[in-house]
């Protein structure tokens, strides 16, 4: 060892010092290390290897805490040093301490008269064992999940468990004997405990014998911190005193929480409308709510806490049309029909009675009093009728015939009228139909008419050459006029029927679009051309042109019958609408890619534009400003619903007087049904299983490849943690199961719930549209990966689960594989 004049290891004092049995460790006046002797380390074995002369008390401190403190206590180590380091000079009498290893030791702290401080510590484990063994103890020693402190019968310190030192970490001075009680209830009030809390226990400090005036009951109290503290005395048969204390923050916040449920339970109870009266098992009450008093006072005043059932039996036994006790008593144990009866102030009740799980018994008090006056009422309008039929029964019947008649013509007219209103609309979207038909009507007249022409000039020109053939005049030149005049018909006759065949082909693919609203890849270019193309004759008709900007090359998946009728639609309302019927209008029809996943469509006009006032309800249904002149405002309406409906797009509108209207569409280039959502989730699953999650995850947020528009591959475990949400990226990591946004997903439980039993399945729940707002219903095609705890879940709007059209071979989520 070294210090204090032995700074020779071999020196007679060092190795006497050495020889104890007794540790000691010497501190100067700055409580730095000077010496100490082989027993320290072997009291404090942390030590070894790491102390040395000039090392502080405070970090001597800090190795002993960290291997000797439990580690729910490591949070406080600042404050467990600070608290020793203030005892070490403060401290004067021995105190007795356990180590974690279960010794205890005695610790000693004299001055020097250097200023310093010599600690002296003695192995006092077998005193504490004797001490420990005796009656005042026993029962902290059967307590020691709580610390525990044992005061003999004068109120003098006598030992206490290592749990009693980290629950009050100030208290270490204090823990020498026959230190008094009153001192360790004094340092605990004003070291731990809230401000009030600390007033109460400084009282039971001034007991003047604690150990014959025991407090009768477990006290809490609360600690700065806010945690809770419960405090026992003990008393023992020589006198002594045990005081056990425990941290029961946790059942205080529990019965807190408890008291607080049934406050709102009890609150919810008195709200409701009805009398309600609950019954355990034994036919006991336990709850009625405060509707009762209002329903009945007295029965109220009866159904206290633990009256019997036969109470309200034998009430409801007492009103006049009561029977028997046991009669009301069978029918309340077992519920079967509502009660109604009659009070004698008149007042009409139900009674309803509903067992439990727990074989309690329910039992519901009514006020239907307005409802049987409005039944009297009822039947005395109904007598009155009767009687009238009676005194009038000639005239009634005459009228009842006529009546029947005219029902029947209501009936059949409302029936037409609901069947006008289910078809209005789709009459609407058929009109421009047939107004393309007229249009390619027209147009296909030329073409034939030209050709009608040719063959009927063939048809002279060979009646005229047989003529000359039969008498055998022909001539050559004849003949090669004939021949010349035959082919330009001949050309004129071919040019014509083809360009009737291109005519009729468009019209055919267009109106079949609209007709039967499939799904098919199309060139959006040649589509527009092929629609503008059909409204010819409509066109033709006024001075106005549309022209066209849109990039061949815009591959869809879609309905292109949508997108026909809504360019149709725009066209036909524009003439309506815009244009002086004798100026020149003008309209665009624009179309680009946004996005890889997105189509942007404008339609343009330079006409008169839309008021500010009619804006906001232009996509309304049946708003027209020309009515009955061609206008039936549906057809922005059916705009709107095929955009956000069909297209799954977004439709916005920019127009002001004098300056023309723009409308913009934007919607999604792939279009998604119930299948892909299932052919999706499966790929999904087959690269997570192959490829691992971290990089199956990084395919499905690439644009283009795993999600288009509205459609995600989503993935969770089996704890709801989103491992993949590609929307919002930031949302993964989260659980859902505990969220409580409306995210918050209710029917996640019901994805896990199917991922765990059929492995795979389908599952409907609401879902907010992101696109126009709207609450609308969707489904999710769930499934398993293999061999994991991991849940794949794809969803499409239910509008669009029905489509069974599949993608085409160079669909892009075919070739994620690759």
């Amino acid at each position: 060892m070294t210090g204090n004049g032995a700074d020779d290891p071999l020196s007679p004092v060092a190795l006497l010092l050495d020889q104890l049995e007794l540790a000691y460790c010497h501190y100067d006046a700055d409580d730095r290390v000077v010496a100490w002797n082989r027993a320290y380390l072997t009291f404090f074995p942390e030590h070894a290897g790491f102390i040395h002369c000039g090392e502080s008390y405070a970090d001597n401190l800090v190795r002993f805490f960290r291997s000797n403190l439990p580690p729910e206590e490591l949070e406080k180590l600042g404050r467990h040093v600070d608290s020793g380091v203030a005892r070490h000079r403060a401290q004067n009498a021995p105190f007795v301490f356990q180590r974690h290893d279960g010794r205890w030791l005695k610790v000693a702290s004299r001055p020097t008269p250097d200023g310093g401080r010599l600690r002296i510590w003695r192995d006092v484990t077998l005193e504490q064992a004797t001490v420990t063994t005796g009656p005042a103890t026993a029962q902290a020693v059967a307590a020691l999940d709580v610390a525990f402190a044992v005061f003999d019968p004068t109120m003098g310190f006598v030992t206490g468990n290592k749990r009693y030192q980290e629950l009050f970490t100030d208290i270490g001075d204090l823990m020498s004997a026959g230190r008094p009680y009153r001192d360790h209830l004094t340092r605990i009030a004003v070291g731990t405990l809230a401000e009030t809390d600390a007033e109460a226990l400084l009282a039971l400090a001034e007991r003047r014998h604690p150990s014959s005036e025991p407090i009768p009951v477990q006290r809490l109290f609360q600690r700065r911190d806010g945690a809770w503290l419960q405090l026992e005395e003990r008393r023992g048969a020589d006198g002594s005193l045990v005081a056990t204390w425990g941290d029961v923050t946790r059942r205080a916040e529990a019965e807190a929480q408890v008291v607080l449920l049934q406050g709102r339970l009890r609150e919810a109870i008195d709200t409701i409308p009805h009398g309600f009266v609950l019954f355990d098992e034994s036919e006991r009450v336990t709850i009625a709510n405060r509707r009762l008093s209002a329903i009945d006072p007295q029965l109220a005043q009866s159904l206290v806490a633990g009256a019997p059932l036969e109470v309200l039996a034998g009430w409801r036994s007492g009103l006049p049309d009561g029977r028997d006790l046991a009669f009301h008593l069978e029918a309340l144990r077992r519920p079967d029909e509502p009660d109604e009866f009659q009070l004698p102030d008149g007042r009409w009740l139900r009674r309803e009675a509903v067992r439990t799980a727990n074989h309690d018994l329910v039992v519901l008090i009514t006020d239907v009093t307005p409802e049987r006056r409005a039944a009297d009422e009822l039947r005395q309008h109904r007598d009155n009728l009767e009687s009238l039929v009676t005194d009038r029964t000639r005239d009634l019947v005459a009228a009842r015939d006529s009546a029947e008649t005219a029902r029947a013509e209501l009936e059949q007219a409302f029936r037409a009228l609901r069947d006008a209103q289910e078809t209005l609309v789709a009459s609407e979207k058929m009109a421009s139909l047939g107004a393309l038909v007229a249009g390619v009507s027209h147009e296909i007249n030329t073409p034939l008419g030209i050709g009608l022409t040719g063959a009927s000039m063939i048809e002279e020109r060979l009646r005229i050459l047989s003529g000359l053939v039969d008498s055998g005049t022909l001539k050559r030149s004849q003949l090669n006029e004939f021949l010349t005049a035959v082919r330009e018909a001949a050309c004129l006759l071919s040019a014509n029927l083809q360009r009737a065949v291109e005519l009729i082909q468009n019209f055919k693919q267009v109106a079949v679009d609209r007709a039967s609203g499939e799904r098919r890849c199309f060139d959006l270019a040649d589509y527009v051309e092929e629609v503008l193309g059909s409204l010819g004759l409509q066109l033709k008709r006024t001075p106005h042109t549309i022209e066209i900007d849109c990039p061949p090359g815009i591959v869809i998946d879609s309905y292109p019958g949508a997108v026909s009728q809504i360019l149709s639609n725009f066209v036909m309302n524009a003439l309506l609408h815009a244009f002086d019927p004798n100026r020149p209008g003008r309209m665009t029809v624009a179309a680009r890619l946004i996005e890889d996943d997105q189509v942007e469509l404008r339609f343009s006009d330079n006409g008169h534009g839309i008021p500010q006032g009619h804006l906001s309800r232009i996509f309304e249904p049946f708003f027209t400003t020309k009515r009955g002149m061609g206008g039936t405002g549906l057809g922005l309406n059916i705009v709107h619903n095929l955009v956000t409906g069909t297209l799954k797009g977004q439709i916005s509108v920019d127009s002001a007087d004098g300056r023309g209207t723009s409308f913009r569409i934007t919607f999604p280039r792939f279009a998604v049904g119930r299948d892909d959502a299932k052919r999706i989730a499966t790929l999904a699953a087959e690269l997570i299983a192959v490829d691992g999650l971290e990089r199956a995850c990084a395919r499905f947020r690439e644009p283009g490849t795993f999600f288009f528009g509205e459609i995600y591959v989503n993935v969770i475990d089996f704890a709801g943690n989103w491992l993949c949400y590609p929307p919002r990226p930031a949302n993964e990591g989260q659980n859902v199961l505990n969220r409580a946004d409306p995210d918050g997903k209710p029917f996640v439980r019901e994805i896990l719930q199917i991922a765990r039993s059929a492995g795979e399945g389908w599952t409907d729940y609401m879902w907010t549209n992101p696109v126009n707002g709207q609450l609308q219903p969707k489904t999710s095609y769930v499934l398993r990966v293999p061999g994991r705890e991991l849940v794949v879940y794809v969803g499409v709007y239910v509008a669009d689960s029905a489509h069974t059209t599949p993608w085409p071979t160079e669909d892009p989520w075919t070739e994620v594989r690759a």
